[in-house]
């Protein structure tokens, strides 16, 4: 799903309680929304032959509400090749409500060492915001000798809060 360029139009997104199996490249796909946006309870299981598989890529949803946050929250994400979550400049400035990254379940495909899953939890941003991973499970099967292998990867983040998860 990619936005309209125009905030006004593209708001109130929910992906809730959906199953998606068998996804080939990306499970869900969002980008180029203005406002906040939920990702919760659902289901996905990707192909583990493909070796660029992302489970959920979100990227430059901006979103400048104080009250309403991003949430990608209690999803259970299978067999991913390349990234679990993948999440890119979210915020739209230092006052957006602190996105929230909690409750989900990674467990990357299994590969050998010429073949490596990234991240299991990749969150970017060029500009300054707050985000919570709370309470999320990663589970990095395999993967190879070049340090290329994370369960949580963050760039660009002045305020990040990690707490009870397990990597």
């Amino acid at each position: 799903m990619m936005g309209l360029g125009n905030s006004t139009k593209n708001g109130g997104i929910l992906i809730r309680n959906n199953t998606l199996k068998w996804t080939s490249y990306r499970g869900i796909h969002l980008s180029n929304i203005f406002q906040a946006i939920e990702i919760s309870s659902n289901s996905l299981e990707l192909i583990a032959e493909n070796q660029a598989s992302t489970g959920i890529h979100f990227e430059s949803n901006t979103n400048s509400s104080a009250a309403f946050a991003h949430k990608i929250i209690r999803n259970t994400i299978l067999n991913f090749s390349a990234l679990g979550i993948y999440c890119a400049n979210p915020f739209s400035g230092i006052s957006t409500a602190p996105m929230q990254v909690f409750g989900n379940s990674l467990n990357s495909a299994v590969w050998s060492a010429t073949q490596l899953v990234d991240y299991g939890i990749f969150i970017s941003s060029s500009v300054n915001g707050a985000v919570d991973v709370f309470h999320n499970t990663v589970v990095i099967n395999g993967g190879s000798s070049n340090n290329s292998n994370a369960a949580l990867y963050t760039f660009g983040w002045s305020n990040i809060r990690l707490r009870n998860n397990i990597f």
